[in-house]
C-alpha cells in the first residue's frame, strides 16, 4: 500500500513539474514568455509607416507600432481598449521563429498576418479576445503584423501579399 502511495505521489509530482514546464514555455501575449503589463513609465514603441501590395497590386500604407525586442513581442496589444482602424503593431523578429501567438489580457479582437523573411504572406488568422488559443502559420515566419480583426479582408490584403518595411523606424516623441 505505501509503495502505491509512493508511486502515485512521484507520478503526480512527475505531471506536476511537466505542466510547470509547459506553463512556462507557452507563449504569452504576442509570442514570448513574458507576463509584465506596461506600467505607467513604458517607453512607447517606435513608429513606422508600413505597406502592403493588395490584389489588386495597390499599396495600402499604414501606422504600425514596432514590436522588436522580446518584452515588446511579449507585451504587444495586451491591456488596450481600442485600436485605431489603419493602425497596429508589426513584430519583428531577429531570424525566422515558429513562436505562437495568443489573446491572453487583449481586449481587441485582431487579425494577424504571419509573413515571411522574403516580405510574402504566408498566412492570416482572425483572433478573439482574451482567448489562450495558440495562433502560428505552421511553418517559419520573421514578421507579424495585428491589425483589427477583417482589416486585412476590407483591403483586399490576402495570403501572397507582399510587405513593404521601411529601412529604419522613427523613434517616439
Amino acid at each position: 500500500m505505501a509503495s502505491s502511495r509512493r508511486n502515485l505521489g512521484n507520478t503526480l509530482a512527475g505531471r506536476a513539474i511537466a505542466i510547470a514546464l509547459l506553463l512556462l514555455a507557452a507563449p504569452t501575449g504576442c509570442g514570448n514568455d513574458t507576463q509584465t503589463p506596461p506600467s505607467s513609465t513604458s517607453t512607447p514603441l517606435a513608429t513606422t509607416t508600413i505597406a502592403f501590395t493588395n490584389d489588386a497590386r495597390d499599396s495600402v500604407e499604414l501606422l504600425v507600432e514596432v514590436a522588436d525586442t522580446s518584452e515588446e513581442r511579449a507585451r504587444g496589444l495586451m491591456f488596450r481598449h481600442s485600436l485605431p482602424e489603419d493602425q497596429g503593431m508589426l513584430f519583428k523578429f531577429e531570424a525566422e521563429t515558429s513562436i505562437g501567438f495568443w489573446m491572453k489580457d487583449t481586449t481587441i479582437p485582431l487579425s494577424i498576418a504571419f509573413i515571411g523573411g522574403d516580405g510574402v504572406i504566408i498566412d492570416i488568422q482572425d483572433m478573439e479576445p482574451l482567448s489562450l488559443e495558440l495562433h502560428s502559420p505552421g511553418r517559419l515566419y520573421q514578421f507579424a503584423v495585428e491589425m483589427n480583426q477583417g482589416w486585412f479582408d476590407r483591403n483586399d490584403v490576402g495570403v501572397g501579399s507582399e510587405i513593404h518595411l521601411p529601412p529604419t523606424t522613427q523613434t517616439p516623441e
